[in-house]
């Protein structure tokens, strides 16, 4: 089984509680601020997003991905850093966006897609839902995820 954890909102009790069992994760899915609160480190740049998810990793954890201010996600992985970059989109609610990330990433690597189509896939979920209200009325449908995420390319980063 393959378990995937989004700490949203970060609650460092909590989090110091669970992090014995962190090995056990298959994926860990914080936004920025959540991860900096999980490291104490401060992330201003992707090459900050980077270091940060690798350290993450570094607990035993084989996907991290950091999703990003900007729509986009940075990921570890067991083969390196890569990148999603999304195109500029006008937030109309963020509210959802992460669960739509995590729930369409869920959804890709349940289906055994490779992870940068999994995480092409959850990029693009989360970056249709900032542009619609709500949380669940604005979760788009496969149709509309699969055709942004056929859009998006995974860089590999070398840091």
């Amino acid at each position: 089984m393959r378990i995937l954890f989004d700490p949203s909102p970060p609650r460092h009790a909590l989090d110091e509680a669970i992090r014995g069992y962190w090995p056990a994760l298959y994926t860990l899915t914080p936004n920025e601020e959540e991860a900096s609160e999980l490291t104490g480190a401060t992330i201003e740049s992707e090459g900050d997003a980077v270091r940060v998810a690798r350290r993450l990793r570094e607990s035993g954890i084989p996907l991290v991905c950091i999703k990003l201010s900007d729509g986009g996600c940075i990921a570890a992985t067991n083969g390196g850093a890569l990148l999603v970059r999304v195109p500029k989109v006008e937030p109309v609610d963020t509210t959802g966006a992460g669960d739509a990330f995590s729930g369409a990433l869920t959804v890709a690597l349940a289906e055994a897609r490779p992870v940068e189509a999994a995480l092409r896939f959850a990029t693009a979920a989360a970056n249709i839902t900032v542009t619609r209200w709500g949380s669940q009325p604005a979760l788009p449908t496969r149709d509309e995820i699969d055709s942004l995420a056929s859009r998006l390319t995974v860089e590999t980063i070398d840091e």
